[in-house]
Formats: structure tokens, sequence, C-alpha cells
């Protein structure tokens, strides 16, 4: 990923003044037109940040307060590029996806019923309510059951009535957007 001096050092968490120091310990850069005075124009975030977290390794060791500042920026800085990559997605997005398929799987299993009720109770059209009743009463349980496990406790919102959210999608929601690896 190509970036401006002033992108690398946001990225690095230090001074545009600071890059070229850098650069003339060794840190790689990609030299491209329109630098200006043969300072290189673009820079290689992800071979600098290798090279800044190289540098730190060698420098690092007495887990003194800086150096642990030191790793956190680096850190920081190799999410913000995978960010930009399109490598991570936020917490949010994880949310929001989550909490559609939680829908749709909801709304699917309570269809089941009415979908099959006239197949089985054939013969008794007055049984085909008690018994689309008794199923989606199951299906209801299971569905509260899921909630709960997703919460890591019990779930203190069951209600899945046709009018009301799903369980699964209050257990998905969240209000974080911290950044979390994309599965390909």
């Amino acid at each position: 990923m190509q970036v401006t001096r002033q992108q690398l050092a946001q990225l690095m968490g230090i001074s545009a003044g600071h890059i070229m120091r850098l650069v003339g310990e060794g840190m790689p850069a990609a030299v491209a037109a329109g630098g200006g005075r043969g300072r290189p124009a673009l820079f290689d975030a992800v071979a600098c940040l290798g090279w800044q977290r190289e540098q730190l390794a060698a420098h690092v060791g007495n887990g003194s307060a800086r150096d642990e500042y030191l790793r956190t920026l680096t850190l920081r800085a190799a999410l913000d590029v995978a960010v930009r990559r399109g490598e991570l997605v936020s917490q949010a997005q994880v949310d929001r996806d989550a909490a559609g398929v939680a829908v749709t799987v909801r709304a699917r299993l309570r269809g089941v019923p009415a979908a099959i009720v006239t197949q089985v109770v054939r013969d008794q059209p007055e049984r085909r309510a008690e018994v689309q009743g008794l199923m989606l009463g199951a299906i209801d349980e299971a569905l509260r059951e899921l909630a709960r496990l997703g919460h890591g406790k019990g779930s203190e919102n069951n209600d899945t009535g046709a009018d009301s959210p799903t369980a699964a999608g209050r257990v998905l929601r969240g209000t974080q957007s911290r950044p979390r690896r994309r599965t390909r």
C-alpha cells in the first residue's frame, strides 16, 4: 500500500519530519515522481511498518512504559493499514451483518410450521392450528436457547413474537466499533 509521507507519519505515530530521518537510517522508501528535492514521494506502508517493528524489537526489551507505548503505536499502525486494505471490518459491521442473518434465520424457521402443517395434518383441518402452535412453540424455545447461548448467560429479553425484534438481534447489537479480522 503506497502512502504519502504525512500518511506514513500518522500510521507510525511520529512527525512527518521524522520520516526522512528514518529513511536516512535505512527505512525502505519507494521513490516516485513528485517528491521534490530527492525525497521519496510515496512509501510502502507495509514495508515501513515492518522495518519499524524490527527496529523496535532490536531496541526494546526492558519492559519500560515507552517500549509498551511504541509497541502499541506499531500495532495501531498495522491495524490502520489493514483497515485501509479492507482486511478488517468494524465490530459494528460484524454486528449488523450477524443481526441480519439472525433475523433471516428466525423468519425462515418460524415459517416452517405454516408451510408443512397442511401436509402433516391433511385429514384433520381442525388440528392444524394446534399442530402449528406446538411447532412454533418448539421453534421459539430453540431460538430463546440460542439467544441465551449468544449472551453467554440467561437472556432477559426472550420475546420472539411476530411483532417483536428477534432475541438473537438483541444479542448481536453492539456499540463498539473495534476492528475484527474479515474471514474469506
